[in-house]
């Protein structure tokens, strides 16, 4: 809270309501939702007996959230993506999707709230029954806050005319309050062709591909946002040879959103695909080098800043006694959002793996998890630190007929990444989002790499504590008694403001500023004041000074 100021008494001001779509912004809830689950799978007919779980990947997605009385609802699907050892040493794949659920009570929420969800992987848990039945367990973390738009126009009872309502005083402190935007848009089409390389052979057979997004660009103009997105494809195919190969390839989706052209926001954006479709075609040589991608993705958008609302501090009526009633909230205050990209060259030692065997890395999958942020003051540097879990698949080195070809490693990583913060943070809250881009991975003789981009994503938000008045009720049956006297003069103490002296006369600060040639409200150099006899008859509006 940064200045007091005086609202002018004018049609403005609604009776007994508020400013449509004027109000601060609460903060009702902040948790973490979790859902937990287990289920089986029969492995499909067409698939051969399942030897070895490679790799299990999951993609967690909010399909809707509802509220119902002053509980939250929400509905999701985790997609899980399975690469399989089977009989004879070769690779198929399963795609599975099963759907979550989570629910918690939030007190005073309305329609009108906004609920802001990241769901998360915390873990996934792929083991074989046996060969025909996979046990899938899993539990998806949702990170939620609800926020509350509350006005801030205290509700006047006891008021029966325009006039009434002029003849209140009002005082009020200026603040800051965040203000969200947001924007979605669902099940948006992609399809994309991507051409092998000549360093590739022709494909014979799509086993697995997946595709993971990551927007890197959000500009926005003339009431729109334009969001570039990078999406990042993995695929395993099998030659007519029997022979398997990874390729990984890179492409760029733009998208438009109307109707989101406030440019003074920072802007996040999420993107959330679906499963994908994937076949193989002939380049123009004749060659099977195509490989065709249908899938869907959901795309959000949330954008923030903050902006300057009045708060009611203090009132009085010049015609009646009057009692208010105050309130204490804690209102959000946007700080900064941070972006930032860092890479992470991560290693492990073959014997802590058990990866002695490993001729080379076939393919993998990198996880964020537990990442968090806080603000080192005495380097204004914002810390963010989390651990990387990075999967693997590997290629061995056979060396008779019934030894695995391909295995399964993983090992977890640390990673830290500092960012400028030249304001000070101390008491900001943080919200993290990390996405894993661009990935590589390598073996030599003694260790395992992963070479990866990490991007972040760090929302900070604060709060202040502010204190208004939520109600007044004037009462009629008792009016205010004004001095009689032929002269009334004040004599100014120290700390005493004109708000102060005329409250206490009951009557307008314009009325002694117009009977002492004042053309401010500053009273510091008065030694007295002349304290005017009230009209009989007061106008209706005020003058502005």
């Amino acid at each position: 809270m940064c200045e007091v100021k005086i609202m002018d008494n004018s049609l403005s001001q609604y009776l007994n309501g508020s400013m449509p779509g004027e109000g601060i912004l609460t903060e009702l809830y902040t948790g973490t939702l979790m859902s937990e689950n287990s289920t089986d799978y029969i492995i499909p007919d067409y698939v051969s007996d399942a030897d070895k779980i490679l790799l299990c990947t999951a993609i967690p997605k909010i399909e809707g959230k509802f509220i119902n009385g002053n509980t939250v609802e929400l509905e999701g699907t985790v997609y899980f993506y399975l690469l399989l050892s089977t009989e004879g040493n070769t690779l198929s794949s399963l795609i599975y999707s099963e759907p979550f659920e989570a629910k918690t009570v939030v007190n005073e929420i309305t329609d009108e709230c906004f609920v802001s969800l990241m769901p998360v992987m915390e873990y996934t848990n792929a083991r074989l029954v046996n060969p025909r039945k996979v046990n899938l367990r899993y539990q998806v973390n949702i990170g939620m806050r609800v926020f509350c738009v509350m006005t801030l126009e205290p509700e006047i009872s006891g008021t029966m005319t325009i006039e009434d309502d002029m003849n209140l005083q009002r005082r009020c402190h200026v603040l800051r309050t965040a203000e969200t935007a947001s924007a979605e848009e669902k099940n948006i089409q992609v399809s994309q062709d991507i051409e092998l390389d000549s360093s590739y052979p022709q494909a014979e057979e799509i086993i697995l591909c997946k595709v993971r997004l990551q927007p890197n660009e959000i500009r926005t103009q003339d009431n729109q946002t334009d969001i570039r997105t990078d999406a990042l494809v993995n695929c395993i195919y099998r030659t007519d040879e029997g022979n398997y190969f990874c390729v990984d390839k890179k492409f760029t989706l733009d998208k438009n959103i109307n109707g989101t052209g406030e440019t003074a926001c920072e802007w996040m954006a999420r993107a959330v695909p679906g499963p994908v479709t994937a076949k193989i075609s002939a380049n123009s040589y004749g060659e099977m080098k195509i490989i065709e991608l249908d899938f869907t993705y959901d795309l959000e958008l949330t954008g923030m800043k903050n902006r300057e609302m009045e708060a009611v501090c203090d009132m009085y009526s010049t015609e009646f006694e009057c009692d208010s009633s105050f309130i204490e909230k804690n209102i959000t205050v946007f700080r900064r959002c941070f972006v930032s990209n860092l890479s992470v060259n991560a290693s492990a030692p073959r014997a802590d793996i058990n990866a002695e065997k490993v001729k080379s890395v076939f393919s993998g999958a990198v996880n964020i998890k537990k990442a968090t942020a806080q603000y080192n003051k005495d380097k204004n540097k914002l810390v963010t630190e989390g651990t990387a879990e990075i999967l693997l698949v590997c290629e061995n080195n056979v060396l008779v007929e019934n030894e695995e070809l391909f295995s399964a490693a993983a090992f977890e990583y640390p990673f830290k990444c500092e960012t400028d913060a030249p304001d000070d943070l101390t008491s900001a809250e943080f919200i993290v989002e990390c996405t894993v881009g661009d990935t590589r991975f390598r073996a030599d003789s003694q260790n395992i790499y992963s070479d990866f981009e990490v991007s972040i994503k760090v929302l900070a938000l604060d709060s202040e504590k502010v204190k208004y008045i939520s109600a007044v009720k004037l009462n009629k049956d008792a009016p205010v008694l004004h001095s009689m006297a032929p002269i009334t003069l004040s004599y100014p103490s120290g700390n005493e403001t004109l708000w102060d002296i005329a409250k206490y006369y009951k009557i307008t600060r314009e009325s002694i500023m117009a009977s002492n040639g004042m053309s401010s409200d500053d009273i510091s150099k008065k030694k007295v004041l002349l304290i005017p006899r009230p009209s009989l008859k007061k106008p209706l509006f005020s003058k502005v000074i």
